[in-house]
This record gives C-alpha cells, structure tokens and sequence, in this order.
C-alpha cells in the first residue's frame, strides 16, 4: 500500500528528523566530550593537601596562626 505525501510536508517531516538527528549527534560528542575529560582527570596527579585540622569543641578557644609546630624552612634572619 503506498501513501501519497505532498512535497512541502515531506520537507518539513525531512527537516525535522534531520534537525533531531543534529541534535542527537551534539549530545553524543558532548557526552563523549565530558567522558573523555572525566577519563584524563583520573590520570592526573593532583598535588597534596595537608589534611585540614580538626574544629576544636564548642567552649574552647580556636587556635591562633602560627601557634602549631613550624612548617617548612626556618626563616633567616635579616639585618
């Protein structure tokens, strides 16, 4: 059984489907885009972080800068 479809609603039904068509490969490469990045982050070696100290409980003071051990190279002194 053959349907009979006059040209301009073809056209428009092609257009349609090639525009979803478009639209489906953008999310495709974007997908594969974030999955690509995802993937490269996982091989890269983020420097360390000195783990970050523990909030004293409520009532004591907090401490001040500078109070802990000495981090790094001593300072010289300059005159």
């Amino acid at each position: 059984m053959q349907i009979a479809i006059e040209k301009p609603v073809f056209d428009a039904l092609l257009s349609v489907v090639t525009a979803e068509h478009a639209a489906a490969e953008q999310r495709m490469t974007l997908m594969e885009t974030i999955l690509n990045g995802a993937r490269s982050a996982k091989q890269v070696d983020f420097e360390e972080r000195p783990a970050p100290q523990p909030t004293p409980p409520a009532g004591q003071p907090k401490p001040k800068p500078g109070d802990g051990p000495p981090a790094g190279k001593p300072r010289r002194h300059k005159r």
